[in-house]
């Protein structure tokens, strides 16, 4: 085995070893096995001559067909057999093919004196099967030179049967038997015609050469630009490879979210082509609330990527700065049509979800509405309002509705490639058939049901191409978050329940009494604001404290307002001339250490900040 391996190194280091994976190579490879073929058929009819000869049926002198027989044998078998060991591998096996041909052609011409043009050719013709100009034209020069030498020196031509008789030997006649004297002008007029032999001979090689050359020169630039656009298919293969990846890695996935255990959710995104314009995304706005979020730019390939890279950017930088659904959507519509891309839009819905009450704020635009299943249910799909596709028209105000989930309720998002899938005869999977699915596979865990979802769609559609990009994320909502603070209705009864609440929290903390009774007016001031002005239904106080300050959130789903708008009173002034009203929320400025305010998903929220100094 160890020597067998040794030899085979040193043929190949012989014959050259190229694994590139080119058009030119794969049409060397493919030249170098049917032209050793085509030297065992040479050598099939050597064998063939030698039998004729052996028995008498053709009278050429037997001396002569075994020499063509040992001359044959080697040039035939030795290619080939190299052919077959390295399957037509190799930088060198085509010249060993080309020189085969050449002597065998030489051979019939010298020992069988059989001078025809056509075999003269042969290897000419072989070497344009290459498609190479170069291999053309030096094969079609060696054997032009080679074959008319063989022409001059042969024994039996006329040529040398000429000069002969000029130098006074007699000249032997093998085709009329005995000998003859040629007299001068029988010389000069064979000389003649030989001579025109000749050049005509060497016209047709020209010809026939130029030919050949033209027609591998041809085949050669056909096998470049095939080369060239098999290249460039294989960079754009890698580089749509790496963009699918670059999309697919965009996309958030569970392990990203902190730890949840109030929720289970799975997702895929599963393009038509190698990428797409579906996408998901889900994210904290807080430590409350959940976005979820599902789009479908309207096209397919890299310029619906692209698309979709922008408008995922543009939602997920808007909707993280607290903005409400209907906020994120007008807003990132404008910035759509602003960048005036023609033909592009796409559908979104977007969700928020609040953890600690179930609460879904969501607004559509243009999207499929989402399919909820209650515990126990079945799943159902949503109506709601649909607002125009996303950079469509400028100038489009979004509005919102709102659902309410509740532990162990299910809520599936998908996009039209979902129930657009077709199978082999054109039918559409359908609606009515992924509600089936869904209720099929409703108890299962989120990620075993989005496996289970994707098999059927795959059965249904059988060996069909995928039609239209696929995404699909399930959400399952286990357990509400354990609400922090009170919740409270905006009224006397929970002024008292709310200035109780706050009381046993500072006198745990161990703050100062002195800035635990600033933090104890500024919430009376604000939360009597809320039951004084707000129209609120409900409201919520949280206030965390230690003893090196305190923070108190005020929240309610009152009409927007931000009293920090509000000009500061002129206390200066004498009480009879000042304007009624803001003294509240200046003394709580005054206060507090920082006071901020914000309005998203229908809830105003105040934040009191008070630190105490180091050397309080």
């Amino acid at each position: 085995m160890k020597e067998s391996n040794i030899w085979k190194r040193f043929f190949r280091w012989l014959v050259g070893d190229r694994k590139e994976s080119t058009a030119q190579h794969e049409n060397e490879v493919e030249t170098n096995l049917k032209g050793s073929t085509a030297l065992l058929a040479c050598l099939a009819i050597a064998v063939f001559y030698v039998i004729m000869c052996l028995t008498d049926v053709l009278s050429i002198d037997d001396t002569k067909a075994l020499i063509m027989l040992l001359i044959a044998a080697p040039c035939s078998l030795i290619p080939w057999w190299l052919c077959r060991l390295f399957k037509g591998e190799g930088r060198v096996l085509k010249y060993l093919l080309i020189g085969a041909f050449i002597i065998m052609c030489c051979m019939v011409q010298l020992l069988l004196d059989l001078r025809s043009t056509i075999i003269s050719v042969m290897p000419m013709i072989v070497s344009c099967w290459y498609l190479s100009r170069v291999l053309t034209r030096n094969t079609c020069l060696i054997n032009m030179v080679t074959a008319l030498a063989v022409e001059i020196i042969e024994p039996e031509s006329h040529l040398n049967k000429i000069s002969t008789a000029m130098s006074g030997v007699p000249v032997p006649n093998s085709r009329i038997g005995g000998l003859m004297t040629v007299s001068t002008s029988v010389v000069t007029r064979d000389l003649t015609g030989e001579v025109t032999n000749l050049i005509m001979k060497t016209a047709i090689f020209v010809v026939v050469g130029a030919f050949l050359y033209k027609v591998a020169a041809r085949g050669e630039r056909m096998l470049r630009m095939e080369n060239e656009y098999a290249r460039a298919k294989s960079r754009t293969r890698t580089e749509m490879d790496m963009a699918r990846t670059l999309q697919q890695s965009v996309l958030p996935k569970p392990g990203d979210l902190p730890p949840h255990p109030e929720f289970a959710i799975a997702s895929c995104s599963d393009p038509a082509k190698s990428v797409g314009g579906d996408f998901f995304d889900y994210y904290y706005v807080d430590r409350n609330h959940l976005a979820l979020l599902i789009a479908d730019v309207a096209d397919k390939g890299m310029a619906a990527s692209l698309y979709m890279m922008i408008s995922k950017t543009l939602l997920a930088s808007t909707g993280k700065r607290g903005h409400s659904p209907a906020e994120v959507l007008t807003e990132v519509n404008h910035t759509l049509c602003e960048k005036q891309l023609q033909a592009m839009f796409v559908t979104v819905w977007l969700g928020v979800l609040n953890l600690e009450t179930g609460e879904v704020i969501c607004a559509n635009a243009g999207h499929e509405a989402p399919v909820l299943r209650r515990k126990g249910g079945s799943f159902e799909q949503l109506s709601g309002t649909h607002g125009l596709v996303l950079g469509a028209m400028g100038g489009i105000r979004y509005h919102e509705s709102s659902f309410t989930m509740s532990p162990g309720d299910t809520l599936f998002l998908h996009t039209d490639g979902v129930t657009d899938a077709r199978n082999a005869t054109g039918e559409m999977f359908g609606a009515g058939r992924m509600l089936e699915t869904l209720n099929g596979h409703a108890e299962e865990p989120p990620e075993a049901m989005l496996n289970s979802i994707r098999l059927d769609i795959a059965e249904f559609s059988g060996d069909t191409a995928q039609y239209d990009d696929m995404t699909m994320v399930i959400f399952r909502l286990k357990e509400l978050k354990p609400a922090e603070g009170v919740t409270l209705v905006p009224d006397r009864r929970g002024l008292e329940a709310a200035v109780g609440y706050v009381d046993g929290v500072l006198e745990e903390s161990g703050m100062p009494a002195l800035y635990a009774n600033r933090m104890r007016i500024a919430m009376d001031e604000m939360y009597t604001n809320i039951v004084s002005y707000s129209g609120a239904a409900w409201s919520q106080v949280i206030c965390r404290a230690d003893s090196a300050g305190a923070e108190l959130i005020l929240r309610d789903n009152g009409t927007a307002y931000d009293p920090l708008q509000r000009e500061d009173p002129d206390v200066t002034l004498p009480a009879e001339q000042r304007h009624e009203g803001g003294l509240g929320i200046f003394m709580t400025k005054k206060l507090m250490t920082e006071i901020s305010y914000s309005y998203s998903y229908n809830t105003n929220e105040m934040r009191l900040t008070l630190r105490v100094p180091e050397s309080a």
